[in-house]
């Protein structure tokens, strides 16, 4: 069995909303090298036996329960429905290795609270009325990919009932936040208005392709 545990040294603790640009990108790519190289063969994909205990599961699944709960509020405030997935996901690193959770299971809930920074860091960058200077799409819709992707790996069997309701639920939240559409207006301290024309800024869309 390969052990979440063994990725202690790779990640920083939430919350994201404290790093700086080059620790977030170190974070994401350190994350997102360690999902990529767990393909199915490594996934757990028989048997959740060994270190990850009746105990660690439980505290999985009251970990995905919160998340989920958290993710399923109103969207209409941008930054407060960030702020409590944010809530949700704090400590999570520590959380899900000292569950001693399997890779497979591990990143599913990593992957999600990763995209919750990502999120976060997108609606302060637009906020100050500025866009994104990573290219392409969104980071925190490859980062809910990621998450998406371990849970499809997990089959619904005897060996993971115990948390399979629980996954499945995350994995719907992440589906509803990717085809969301957030909107708001940056901030303003300009003059509003300049030989006639309006200064202040546009409403933003956030969203995932």
């Amino acid at each position: 069995m390969v052990n979440f545990i063994m990725g202690r040294n790779i990640f920083p603790l939430i919350p994201e909303i404290k790093m700086t640009n080059h620790k977030q990108v170190a974070f994401l790519g350190a994350c997102l090298a360690l999902a990529a190289s767990i393909t199915p063969a490594q996934a757990e994909i028989t048997s959740i036996a060994g270190d990850f205990t009746q105990e660690g599961q439980q505290a999985w699944v009251d970990l995905a329960r919160s998340i989920t709960n958290a993710a399923n509020r109103d969207t209409e405030s941008m930054k407060g429905y960030i702020d409590g997935m944010l809530g949700a996901c704090e400590g999570v690193s520590g959380k899900v290795m000292g569950m001693h959770a399997p890779n497979s299971i591990g990143m599913q809930i990593m992957g999600f609270c990763m995209a919750v920074g990502d999120l976060n860091t997108e609606y302060k960058t637009q906020m100050k009325n500025k866009q994104s200077w990573l290219p392409g799409a969104p980071a925190y819709c490859g980062d809910f990919d990621q998450g998406l992707n371990h849970f499809q790996a997990m089959p619904n069997s005897q060996d993971y009932a115990f948390i399979y309701s629980a996954a499945q639920d995350l994995a719907s939240a992440a589906k509803k936040i990717k085809a969301t559409e957030f909107k708001f207006t940056p901030e303003f301290n300009g003059v509003a208005s300049l030989f006639g024309m309006d200064m202040r800024p546009k409403t933003r869309t956030v969203k995932c392709p």
